[in-house]
C-alpha cells in the first residue's frame, strides 16, 4: 500500500498541467516505445551471439585475411590508399567540374545555334583564317590540274628539298626520337 506522503506527492505532481500533458503524452507513445526498446532488444542479443561465437569469428577473420593476402598488398600500397582517400574530397570536387564542362560542351555541341556562333568566331582568329585560305586555295590548284601522270624521281627530288617539308620532317624526327625516350622511362 502507498504510504500517505507518497500519495499527496504523486497527486501534488499530477495536478500541475504540464506534468499532466508530458505523462498523457507518454502513455500515447507507450506501445512505440516498448516496440522501439523491443528492436532494440533484438538487435543486441544478435549482437552478443555473434561475438560470443568464436568460431564464426575466426572463420570470417581467417577469410578475410586469406582473401587480402591474395592481393599482395605492401605497406607502401595502404600508404598509397590513405593519400589517396585524404584527397578524395578535392578529387570529387575536381571530377564535379570536369562533369560540368562536359554537360556544357554537349549541350554547345547539340545546339546549332551556339555551333554556328563558334564556327564564326573561329572563322575570325587569324591563323584559323590564313590556315582555311592555305587549305581552300590548295583543294581548287589540285582539281584544277589535270596532270595526273607518274612522279619522277627529280619531281621526288625536289619535293625533298621543299624547306617545308623539310621542317615537317624534322618536326616527325624529333616526335619519334621523344616517344622513344618516353618509352624507355
Amino acid at each position: 500500500m502507498i504510504s500517505p506522503t507518497t500519495d499527496s506527492q504523486i497527486k501534488m505532481v499530477l495536478e500541475n498541467p504540464e506534468h499532466g500533458e508530458a505523462l498523457l503524452y507518454l502513455l500515447q507513445k507507450l506501445p512505440e516505445l516498448a516496440a522501439g526498446v523491443q528492436f532494440m532488444e533484438e538487435k543486441a542479443a544478435f549482437v552478443h551471439n555473434v561475438l560470443s561465437d568464436k568460431h564464426s569469428l575466426f572463420s570470417m577473420a581467417s577469410e578475410t585475411e586469406a582473401k587480402l593476402k591474395s592481393f599482395h598488398l605492401t605497406g607502401e600500397h595502404v600508404d598509397s590508399l590513405v593519400a589517396l582517400m585524404q584527397k578524395l574530397p578535392a578529387l570529387l570536387e575536381m571530377l564535379e567540374k570536369a562533369e560540368q564542362w562536359v554537360q556544357f560542351a554537349a549541350q554547345v555541341a547539340t545546339d546549332k545555334e551556339s555551333v554556328g556562333y563558334l564556327a564564326k568566331g573561329l572563322e575570325e582568329l587569324p591563323l584559323v583564317q590564313a590556315g582555311a585560305d592555305i587549305l581552300k586555295e590548295t583543294n581548287e590548284k589540285f582539281h584544277s590540274e589535270t596532270d595526273y601522270g607518274s612522279i619522277s624521281l627529280v619531281r621526288l627530288y625536289k619535293l625533298l628539298k621543299n624547306p617545308v617539308l623539310i621542317r615537317g620532317f624534322r618536326y616527325v624526327e624529333t616526335l619519334l626520337e621523344v616517344i622513344g625516350k618516353h618509352k624507355k622511362s
